[in-house]
């Protein structure tokens, strides 16, 4: 099979343009309806922060239809341009070095910012066939021009003779990347209404084709925005509408404004809408995740002291039929999972919004409605729960069952618990052999195929699934703010899987599952995986070796001769008694404990390795891949796949 050729000259730095259409992903999320209103989003971006800061009071977009044109303009302080200290030319370096901006940490220019580093407008840039960015400033009006094939015309600057200021952004979305799809004015004029509720007393104005098309101005935003998200569920509110607003601060100096609007519906489902800088996150994040376990908190803290009960509330049934609106502005530069800014992940914001939370003052009408509900549904929960025990009962005979008459049919039990350990085992075959050789203080579990990747998945998701759903019974801690690890069944949780890539996989989202959803049991140390042989090797003096690890087998096979060696595929390739001695003897086994010194790195490594960004997953490998430096072995032992040598 022929090659291409890979020498020095293969090896090539793209430019900015470049890194931007190639890696479309990244930066708007794909080429899409999605991604092309992204632009529109960067853009905007940039025009609420300088709004934001005090400087200027209106935002107009205009859509030339025609050419499918899109202006976004300013009365800000417009972006600055001129010679810097650097020796460049700073709207040029705004505009087209990836890593140009003035929203860096220490920085001066924004207190609190949605945009990052100005990278938004180097992709509307990168991804027009026809850019145009204008700056009026005090000194002059500086314009640079763009055309299809990136030739740059400018900067030129002229005297600003009506002394206007502000920033001018016009661009046509390249029919290359988008394949002529056409600018939504109702999903814009949707997201600048959004933008108005979150922004009070900025003017956002719509217009088509320089006709106006839709304006919006708000003066107390939160609580129009959660009438607006509660829609036709207003109707069926059955609490008060709460709103508070807060500031708080951290150890570190760190600060955040908190603006919260919440009330209870008759439905079950509970909504959340976050909202950090000015821009929606509709993943929520780390502030989110804070707003809820304080909240949980709150309740159960506030329902003790208004009746003198003791009875704990869980956070789903606290946040039951929530509507919350929740707006964070924020000093501190903040961080997102992606470029498209979904989900927050700075850590500050969890801490923050916690102590947001703490500062509630629900006046008593509105905190008798809340705890009226929760407790009502409370009731109703342990109705339904004492049905279901009922029934059960009937099923059985009228016998007093306990929690094993739930675990899955294909779980082979410990019958001693006293230091008992659970085996989650890749398919039936491996999980035969062990289950015929364990010991009573083991159980064995095979699952079937893959589980859910439950990175992105919240709870919902996550207990939907039947393999999941297995795991949790066998268990027995419960999980989300249901977890108690008092009620684990077993002291050790391992993950039994072949060594090969599907086995490493299956090992990673066993992993992730528990990283993401039962963290505690990763803090305290009960999980681990086991290595498995990948191969047994018969020496010269027909002693029985095996090897768990690649280099190391062909380092010895190197220094050895006169030897049989079976590459092991699977573990169902191996003997019950094989088995036992090689994955399940605590004496001779390897054990490696999943933990982590610094959590939050970790979870950060997971949200790249098994996340939504499949450019950021492809960044990582390329940045770590390892170099095989072992040549394979090639010597006067013999090596094979066959089952028929030893």
């Amino acid at each position: 099979m022929a090659t291409k050729k890979y020498d020095k000259n293969s090896i090539k730095t793209l430019s900015p343009r470049e890194s931007v259409r190639q890696s479309l992903g990244m930066y708007i999320g794909g080429n899409d309806i999605n991604g092309l209103h992204q632009l529109f989003i960067e853009g905007i971006a940039n025009s609420i922060d300088e709004a934001v800061a005090g400087y200027g009071t209106v935002i107009e977009v205009n859509i030339l239809e025609k050419e499918n044109r899109l202006i976004i303009t300013d009365f800000g302080r417009g972006i600055p341009f001129g010679i810097n200290k650097e020796g460049k030319d700073a709207l040029v370096e705004a505009t087209c070095n990836l890593h140009g901006g003035g929203k860096f940490e220490g920085q001066e220019g924004y207190k609190s910012s949605l945009g990052l580093h100005g990278l938004g407008l180097k992709c509307i840039h990168y991804l027009s066939s026809d850019f145009v960015v204008t700056s009026h400033r005090s000194e002059g009006t500086c314009s640079i021009h763009f055309d299809d094939k990136d030739n740059q015309s400018g900067p030129t600057v002229v005297v600003n003779k009506e002394n206007e200021h502000g920033t001018e952004i016009s661009f046509i979305p390249d029919n290359l990347i988008f394949k002529d799809l056409k600018w939504d004015k109702d999903l814009i004029a949707k997201k600048m209404q959004t933008y108005a509720l979150l922004n009070n007393n900025i003017t956002f104005i719509l217009r088509v084709n320089d006709c106006l098309y839709k304006k919006f101005i708000y003066k107390d935003g939160i609580r129009d925005l959660l009438k607006i998200k509660l829609g036709n569920d207003a109707s069926k509110c059955v609490t008060e509408a709460f709103f508070q607003k807060c500031d708080v601060t951290n150890e570190s100096g760190a600060h955040a404004h908190f603006e919260f609007g919440l009330c209870y519906t008759d439905g079950g489902s509970e909504r959340e809408y976050c909202y950090a800088n000015g821009g929606e996150t509709p993943n929520g994040g780390t502030y989110l995740t804070g707003f809820k376990s304080a909240y949980t908190n709150l309740i159960n803290k506030l329902y003790k002291e208004t009746t003198n009960d003791d009875k704990k509330f869980g956070g789903d049934m606290v946040r039951r039929g929530l509507v919350l609106v929740m707006i964070m502005r924020a000093d501190f530069r903040l961080q997102f999972a992606e470029q498209t800014k979904l989900t927050l992940n700075s850590p500050e914001a969890r801490t923050l919004a916690s102590k947001a939370v703490s500062q509630f003052d629900f006046d008593k009408k509105t905190l008798k409605s809340i705890l009226s509900k929760i407790e009502t549904e409370q009731k109703a929960e342990d109705a339904a729960q004492r049905k279901r025990e009922a029934q059960e009962r009937i099923l059985h005979g009228g016998k007093n069952l306990n929690s094993l008459r739930d675990m899955p049919e294909k779980l082979n039990d410990a019958s001693d618990f006293t230091d008992a350990e659970i085996f989650f085992c890749e398919g039936d075959s491996a999980a035969g052999g062990a289950c015929e050789t364990k010991t009573s203080s083991m159980a064995v579990m095979p699952l079937r195929g893959k589980i859910l990747n439950t990175c992105t998945k919240d709870l919902a998701d996550v207990t939907k699934s039947p393999i999941i759903k297995d795991i949790l019974t066998c268990l027995g801690c419960g999980i989300g703010d249901n977890f108690n690890i008092k009620n684990l069944r077993y002291n050790r949780v391992i993950i039994l899987t072949d060594s090969d890539p599907d086995g490493n996989h299956i090992e990673l989202l066993l992993a992730t599952l528990f990283l993401y959803h039962l963290p505690e049991l990763v803090k305290q140390g009960k999980v681990y995986t086991v290595a498995s042989p990948i191969y047994k090797v018969k020496d010269s003096r027909r002693n029985i070796l095996y090897f768990y690890d690649e280099k190391e087998a062909q380092k010895w096979f190197r220094t050895h001769t006169g030897f049989t060696a079976l590459h092991i595929k699977g573990l169902g390739e191996m003997s019950p008694d094989e088995l036992y001695e090689t994955t399940l003897n605590p004496q001779k086994r390897r054990l490696i404990r999943l933990t982590t010194e610094d959590f939050q790195s970790t979870i950060d490594l997971y949200n790249t390795l098994m996340g939504s960004s499949p450019n950021a997953r492809h960044n990582f490998i390329l940045n770590n891949k390892l170099s095989n430096s072992e040549d394979s072995y090639d010597g006067d032992g013999v090596v094979t796949d066959g089952d028929d040598l030893l």
